[in-house]
């Protein structure tokens, strides 16, 4: 025990005589400070590390386990609305992708009109449908029927 109280006192001696000549360093050549930890590494295959150096430059490292979370894609943009859903999509690196949906309003798209009919029972007709095939029709008074109804 009288070995480590003359050791210390020794230092402290040493350490208080250099500090009044400037010599400071001499103690940090021999007993290196230690730096501060880096950040934590990203997670890599279950992995992550972190280190630090001592003022010789030498460092030294630590591992952990991590939980490796999925690096995701943005959503894509939002798909057509079709049979009143619409849906978007995002992947990991992976390769897994997930899928999100949104319920949305059907406006049907219309194909465009025929052309008129022949006079038929009074009255042209002509058609349009949807894409799910739902069609309407529109119907109009024929013109020559009502010349020809006319008193003279």
């Amino acid at each position: 025990m009288k070995i480590i109280i003359v050791i210390c006192t020794l230092l402290e001696v040493a350490w208080k005589s250099n500090a009044q000549f400037g010599a400071s360093d001499w103690f940090l050549n021999y007993f290196p400070t230690m730096g501060p930890w880096s950040q934590w590494s990203p997670c890599n295959r279950g992995i992550q590390t972190r280190r630090r150096c001592d003022s010789h430059g030498k460092c030294s490292s630590v591992q952990q386990r991590c939980l490796e979370l999925p690096e995701w894609s943005s959503w894509s943009y939002w798909g057509p609305c079709v049979r009143g859903q619409q849906a978007r999509r995002r992947c990991d690196q992976r390769g897994h992708c997930e899928e999100g949906y949104r319920t949305c309003r059907v406006t049907p798209r219309w194909s465009s009109w025929t052309n008129w009919g022949p006079c038929a029972q009074g009255t042209h007709t002509r058609r349009r449908c949807d894409e799910e095939l739902k069609c309407v029709s529109e119907y109009k008074p024929c013109l020559q029927d009502l010349n020809e109804s006319r008193p003279q």
